[in-house]
């Protein structure tokens, strides 16, 4: 098993697919959507101290408890024997992590062993003679042209399953706006402007009842005001009667069937 430490990643084309990190989060955003997945950002360290970003990508969201114990994020093989799930890209002139969570066929793209301890950090060279004397599991992949050594079995593992890739979700459907209201037609507000701004021009006057020109009154907040709230009103009558909420006529006309029949009950005079 090959483990890149994290100042090997720029040595590392963007694109390229990892074996292992060992790592532990020292910060961890909130999960965002991400295409048709799910995306949440993170800042790490490995045992040597170096810092790298992190995207962990298809995951549930992942919480506090991700903060500080040190993990191994081991990519997994494809159907070509290929790596995936553990790739290096660029961002800003800085190379990252991309830790991917299910394929679309549900199957773990990565799998997360969780360590006792700190892990004991990659010398500067690799050794040539013999096992490494800080590890006798694994070799660090400082040079990735080194020859590589075989892994000698697996690490000690702290007690209960680490937490699992989930498929992707789809991001939450955005609430659509209401509707605007539609206002009343244009001719409609040209109309009621003309009708209330005529009459309400030669009626302006002072607080002190003096007259006053138009151009004085088109300078005034008070006179603006009235001409909105007297052409508002006139609206509101109009979409009244146009619902057919009419007044009763003031000019009704007599009930002639009725006054007919009380004239033919009076007696006819007498001689």
């Amino acid at each position: 098993m090959i483990i890149s430490p994290l100042n090997a990643l720029d040595m590392i084309p963007d694109g390229n697919d990892l074996e292992a990190v060992e790592i532990r989060l020292l910060k961890l955003d909130p999960v965002k959507p991400f295409g048709n997945g799910t995306i949440q950002s993170a800042f790490a360290e490995d045992a040597s101290g170096h810092k790298a970003s992190v995207r962990f990508m298809d995951f549930d969201p992942l919480g506090a408890e991700w903060i500080g114990p040190w993990m191994r994020i081991n990519a997994t093989r494809n159907g070509k024997n290929e790596l995936t799930g553990l790739s290096v890209d660029s961002y800003n002139n800085r190379k990252r992590l991309n830790v991917k969570g299910v394929d679309q066929h549900g199957r773990n793209r990565v799998t997360i062993d969780w360590l006792e301890g700190v892990p004991a950090a990659p010398a500067a060279q690799p050794a040539r003679q013999g096992p490494p004397a800080h590890r006798t599991d694994i070799v660090y992949d400082n040079h990735p042209q080194q020859p590589i050594r075989p892994a000698m079995g697996p690490p000690p593992r702290q007690s209960g399953p680490p937490p699992q890739a989930t498929r992707p979700q789809q991001p939450p459907a955005q609430p659509s706006r209401p509707p605007v209201p539609a206002g009343p037609p244009g001719e409609a507000v040209g109309l009621a402007i003309k009708l209330v701004l005529e009459p309400l021009l030669k009626t302006w006057h002072t607080p002190e009842g003096r007259l006053i020109s138009s151009i004085d009154a088109f300078n005034d907040p008070e006179f603006w005001r009235a001409c909105y709230r007297g052409c508002s009103e006139v609206l509101r009558l109009s979409e009244t009667l146009k619902s057919g909420d009419i007044a009763p006529s003031i000019t009704a006309l007599p009930d002639y069937p009725a006054l007919e029949a009380e004239a033919a009950e009076e007696p006819w005079p007498q001689d």
